[in-house]
């Protein structure tokens, strides 16, 4: 558009749509996105961009530093909230391992990965029975600690219906327990029939054969 030469400017640096926040280098290179949802929010990832400006600058020092290394790439990773990481999953599980890594970043990386398996789920899903499917390992593998707020709220309610499918009772009580708390949590979930699913869920759960609850 005449005048606004700026106008593919979030497609060029990565980003999907607006709201869109992300500190940059000196060279215009995308260094870390911030959700630009609070103050506290946007100074962590200023914390985190500043963290990945010094260990890319270690791991350039010393090529034997594996640690400054795997931390770069690890924050780099993380720094991706509507770009695509460029390390997989799996290869940020075995960075994550590495030796002499910042508390920091390990404690941070935690909640990260669990939010881009959610991600994951939702996005590759087809159908509502892929997102329970989904929701439902996740939620299992992850011993029910799937973060907490609207993301543990959305995570549980779908996770208790891929229980139910799978005839694991168990997992499909834990879920609706965090769910359950959702509602308390979240007065307007009312208001969009949450709770009168989640009693069909429990219902589904509770009209399974014995033989078919699982016991995990």
């Amino acid at each position: 558009m005449e005048g606004h030469p700026d106008q593919d400017l979030l497609s060029a640096k990565g980003g999907r749509g607006f709201p869109y926040c992300a500190f940059m280098d000196a060279t215009g290179n995308v260094l870390y996105e911030a959700r630009p949802d609070s103050a506290e929010s946007v100074k962590n990832a200023l914390n985190m961009a500043t963290l990945l400006v010094s260990m890319r600058a270690k791991a350039a020092a010393d090529p034997k530093d594996a640690a400054s290394a795997a931390a770069a790439s690890i924050l780099a990773a993380m720094g991706c909230k509507q770009r695509a990481p460029s390390s997989s999953p799996e290869e940020l599980d075995k960075l994550i391992k590495t030796k002499g890594l910042d508390p920091i970043i390990t404690e941070a990386y935690g909640a990260w990965a669990l939010e881009f398996k959610v991600q994951q789920v939702f996005q590759n899903a087809k159908s509502k029975d892929d997102v329970e499917e989904g929701c439902y390992k996740l939620f299992k593998e992850a011993k029910g600690e799937v973060g907490t707020g609207r993301m543990a709220f959305a995570v549980s309610i779908y996770a208790a219906g891929g229980a139910a499918t799978a005839g694991d009772a168990a997992v499909g009580k834990a879920a609706i327990a965090i769910a359950r708390k959702g509602l308390a949590d979240f007065p307007e979930a009312q208001q969009m029939q949450i709770a009168a699913e989640l009693k069909k869920i429990e219902d589904r759960l509770a009209a399974l054969p014995k033989d078919e609850k699982k016991d995990n």
